[in-house]
C-alpha cells in the first residue's frame, strides 16, 4: 500500500502542470493545443456556426479557454465569453437563434491515468428573458467525428434553461456522467440559444471537468522480467519444434 501511494505521488508530481493562460477559441481551431495537468486538449475543430439574427455575430476571438488545474484527478477547462457573450435577441417580437458546435480530443499523457467521467456546468454563466431556451449539449466518444448518433458514444451531458410565460422555469446547471476508463476521448459541444420574443438570452461562461483515476502500471523491472519470460518461452518452443 505504501509503495502504491508513493508511486501515485510521483506520478502526480511529474505530470502536474498548470495552464492559467487564456487561449481564444479561434486560435485553438487554428491548430492550437492546451495542456492541463497530464491532460492534452488537441485537434480542435469547428463543426457548425449560426449567427443570431438580431444580436452581435459570434466572435470566436472573444471566447477564451483557460485550463483549470490544482486537482490532478479532476482537471478541466473554463470557457469565458467576453463582450456581449453568446447571446441572441434584441428586437422585440422576433424569434432569434444562435448555434455553435465544435469538437476536440482529450488525451491522458500519463500512462498511469485513465479518464473516467466528465462534468459540464454553467453556474451563474447565463442570462435569459421571460421567454427563452438555451442549452449546452456534450457528447463523449472514443473516436473522432463525435455525435450523439456515433456508435462509439461513451456519455451524453446536457445543461439547460427553459423559461416560458405561465410555465414553471426548467433549469439544470450541472450534469455529470461516468464511463469506462479511457486514455483518449473525443468531445463534441453543441451550444444553442433561442429567444421567442426578442428579449435577450445568452451564455457567458461554462466549465468542463474530466475526472480520472490511477491505473496499475508495471514497474520497469517487472516489464523486463515479462519480456525475458516471453523470449525464454520462444526459445523453448523452437527447441521442442
Amino acid at each position: 500500500m505504501k509503495k502504491l501511494a508513493s508511486t501515485l505521488g510521483v506520478l502526480l508530481l511529474v505530470f502536474a502542470t498548470t495552464a492559467a493562460q487564456a487561449i481564444p477559441l479561434s486560435d485553438l481551431f487554428n491548430g492550437g493545443t492546451l495542456q492541463v495537468e497530464d491532460k492534452l486538449f488537441s485537434d480542435w475543430r469547428l463543426k457548425a456556426l449560426f449567427h443570431p439574427f438580431d444580436a452581435p455575430a459570434i466572435d470566436l476571438d472573444l471566447i477564451e479557454v483557460t485550463g483549470i488545474s490544482g486537482n490532478p484527478l479532476n482537471p478541466g477547462l473554463d470557457f469565458a465569453i467576453d463582450g456581449e457573450g453568446l447571446h441572441a435577441g434584441g428586437v422585440p417580437g422576433l424569434l432569434d437563434d444562435l448555434l455553435l458546435q465544435f469538437e476536440f480530443k482529450v488525451t491522458a499523457l500519463n500512462p498511469g491515468m485513465r479518464i473516467t467521467a466528465n462534468e459540464l456546468n454553467f453556474f451563474d454563466g447565463w442570462f435569459a428573458s421571460a421567454n427563452a431556451l438555451l442549452f449546452v449539449d456534450e457528447t463523449v466518444c472514443t473516436s473522432a467525428n463525435c455525435e450523439p448518433t456515433n456508435l462509439n458514444v461513451l456519455a451524453f451531458n446536457e445543461v439547460w434553461v427553459d423559461i416560458q410565460p405561465g410555465v414553471a422555469d426548467d433549469i439544470k446547471e450541472q450534469d455529470i456522467q461516468d464511463f469506462l476508463p479511457q486514455q483518449e476521448i473525443w468531445v463534441d459541444k453543441y451550444i444553442f440559444v433561442r429567444t421567442f420574443d426578442g428579449g435577450l438570452a445568452g451564455i457567458t461562461n461554462f466549465k468542463q471537468f474530466f475526472s480520472q483515476e490511477v491505473v496499475s502500471v508495471p514497474e520497469p523491472g517487472t516489464l523486463a522480467m515479462i519480456a525475458l519470460g516471453l523470449i525464454g518461452a520462444g526459445f523453448a518452443r523452437r527447441r521442442l519444434g
